[in-house]
């Protein structure tokens, strides 16, 4: 609502940082943020993170048109700087009959 009001000062923003960043498609708040930006500033930066981006390519895909995503790097829990934060699974099957 701030930036809709003119509350901030669209010029003045240089680095948004958006977590959960695979909301941002239809008219979420996320999107709608980069549109007010978008009108009155070229020189800033968007930091988009998620966990779960997303398990098919369209959706993907509309998540990186609608925050302007140039460049995109991707981590997995066998990265070597992932790993030391990733704890062992211990997975029990359960088979349940009625």
């Amino acid at each position: 609502k701030d930036l809709e009001k003119r509350r901030i000062s669209m010029k003045s923003i240089v680095c948004v940082v958006f977590d959960e960043a695979h909301r941002a498609t239809g008219n979420y708040a996320y999107c709608k943020i980069v549109e007010e930006i978008d009108i009155m500033n070229v020189g800033y930066r968007i930091l988009a993170l998620s966990a779960t981006p997303g398990n098919q390519i369209e959706n993907v895909n509309d998540v990186i048109n609608k925050l302007r995503i140039s460049s995109m790097e991707i981590r997995e829990e066998n990265d070597a700087d992932v790993r030391p934060f990733v704890y062992q699974k211990n997975i029990e099957l359960a088979i349940v009959k009625q």
